[in-house]
């Protein structure tokens, strides 16, 4: 089975939205629509592969404006993520099933669901240590959102507002910078590995709006003109 050239022009039609086409290295389907758990309105996750540099805070904007869109006759919402390219994957060994998009061939078949785990038991102690972690950002983001929020502020908070920031900021990249170890080793969406685990229940919590406003700030002076609810 192989994509549906209609979703496929329509996968590389809005990712030129995003990135130049010729740039992007490599494109993956992965989760659930490729594998036991598929279902008439599984996501389709397109995971983008392309340099560091095309990945900016501006591309991050359109990608999640972009993403939600249904694929042409289906029930599929398609979601878009950008990932770091610095060698090609080594998909052949992956337990889940993996889909080349530009190759239009499947690198890795779906596995059978008896080796499937409840990720509740099986990230038990990562998520244990996962919400320490985030409670401790959460914390950091409402120092700081509590700080910058305040009416007259005197040159004191605001160098107390840009300290806070400064805070969540560091911490905000410590924890993409860990994930992003990962992609190193060649696996570019590490999925099972705990600093993975731990990225994912910050970024989809109820601040992972800034924390992916925060990991994505390259310039140390970078004003903090983000208003965060």
């Amino acid at each position: 089975m192989k994509l549906q050239p209609m979703i496929e022009n329509q996968i590389l039609s809005t990712m030129g939205k995003i990135v130049p086409q010729d740039q992007v290295k490599e494109i993956f389907i992965l989760g659930s629509v490729t594998g036991y758990q598929y279902d008439d309105d599984s996501d389709i996750d397109v995971n983008l592969r392309v340099p560091d540099a095309l990945i900016t805070p501006e591309a991050h904007v359109i990608r999640k404006k972009l993403n939600g869109q249904i694929a042409f006759n289906t029930k599929h919402t398609i979601n878009y993520f950008l990932q770091p390219y610095e060698k090609a994957s080594n998909w052949q060994d992956a337990y889940f099933g993996v889909y080349d998009v530009l190759n239009h061939a499947w690198v890795s078949s779906p596995k059978d669901n008896s080796t499937i785990r409840d990720p509740k038991q099986e990230f038990y102690f990562d998520l244990m240590f996962g919400n320490q972690m985030l409670e401790y950002f959460r914390s950091l983001v409402k120092k700081w959102q509590k700080q910058k929020n305040k009416k007259n502020p005197t040159s004191h908070d605001i160098e107390l507002t840009k300290q806070f920031f400064n805070d969540a900021k560091e911490y905000a990249q410590y924890i993409d910078s860990q994930r992003k170890l990962e992609y190193k080793w060649g696996w570019g969406i590490p999925r099972k590995n705990w600093r993975n685990v731990i990225y994912k229940l910050i970024e989809h919590s109820d601040v992972g709006e800034a924390f992916e406003y925060l990991k994505e700030i390259k310039d140390p002076n970078d004003p903090p003109n983000m208003e965060l609810q």
